[in-house]
């Protein structure tokens, strides 16, 4: 199928999402602790994340038909991963296991003001292959997006974009933890979903800063508009309280508020967005619908505590008020 123009909506399908998989263990604080400072923890959980198996798990809950494609480890926490996914409904196909190395792991501490840290060891997250990732895309060439972030190897992240481009699958690419890639290859990309750090690193290596007074503590609109000078259709940015601001073609901006709630952990609001926007699109949502599909979900996960534990529902996001 053709790459999704910049003007229509996005048609129903299947959703490969390349990327992480990590077991959680996450500490709650009263507040985060100063350096070389031990605080006790009130509480402490045990959950699924990784970007990649958070956004999977998002896209399913709110409507898509996710494709999760990662490594685990043979170990307990790779077992308790498989399961989890199973549990959501998803397939565990096209998930590799590293004798190796161990599953990935996350360390995260979250305050009661809803700050967190988050330490990760990307484990069998890095024991993702070229040729496991070329054997998953040539079995479902018939997908309908392909969405990608950063917690796997720079290699992995480069040949994706290219395959997926090559046969004619769009690429929603969240650069994160951001990593640099070539030029050629992010012009690859149909929608960049950014927060305004990652938008910042993006805009340096493409080298618009150089030619910008644009900096990351400016006006949004300004940094969507640079960055809509690449190749790259589709910029979204998201700012936390400050919604959400996009490009409907290279000259049109817009910006959608976001809700107000009270912050107990925003662990997986970006996934939770993310997964909301690629499942609306793929339900035939307009762009704007897309965008507060995921404000709404971004918004509900930074209520709850955990990383997976937080994602919506379709139900859910109908329940707080969200209407097609």
């Amino acid at each position: 199928m053709a790459p999704i123009k910049s003007n229509e909506q996005a048609t129903p399908g299947k959703v490969l999402v390349v990327g992480s998989m990590n077991m959680d263990y996450v500490l709650q604080t009263e507040r985060l602790p100063h350096k070389g400072e031990t605080l006790p923890a009130k509480n402490f959980l045990t959950v699924f994340g990784g970007k990649g198996m958070n956004q999977s798990v998002a896209i399913k809950r709110l409507g898509g038909d996710a494709l999760m494609i990662g490594c685990l480890g043979r170990d307990t926490d790779g077992d308790n991963l498989l399961q989890g996914l199973e549990k959501e409904g998803l397939s565990p196909q096209w998930i590799d296991r590293s004798d190796s190395v161990n599953t990935g792991i996350a360390f995260i501490t979250v305050s009661d003001q809803g700050d967190n840290t988050i330490v990760v060891h990307p484990g069998s997250n890095h024991a993702l292959s070229v040729d496991w990732v070329q054997q998953a895309l040539q079995a479902n060439r018939d997908a309908a997006v392909l969405v990608l972030q950063m917690e796997i190897p720079l290699e992995v992240i480069i040949f994706t974009i290219e395959t997926a481009y090559a046969y004619g699958i769009p690429v929603v690419l969240n650069p994160s933890p951001y990593k640099e890639i070539p030029t050629k290859t992010l012009q690859k990309v149909h929608t960049l979903i950014v927060n305004e750090v990652e938008a910042v690193q993006v805009a340096e290596s493409l080298g618009f800063l150089k030619e910008s007074e644009v900096q990351g503590n400016e006006d949004p609109n300004a940094l969507v508009a640079l960055l809509a000078k690449s190749k790259i259709p589709r910029i979204i940015l998201t700012k936390g309280d400050q919604g959400v601001y996009y490009n409907a073609d290279k000259h049109s901006l817009r910006h959608q508020e976001a809700r107000k709630v009270s912050v107990v952990d925003p662990t997986a609001a970006g996934d939770s967005f993310l997964g909301a926007y690629v499942a609306g699109r793929c339900r035939g949502y307009t762009l704007d619908q897309a965008v507060s599909y995921g404000i709404y979900a971004g918004a509900l996960a930074v209520t709850k505590a955990g990383a997976q534990p937080s994602i919506p529902t379709a139900g859910d996001l109908k329940n707080s008020g969200w209407r097609e």
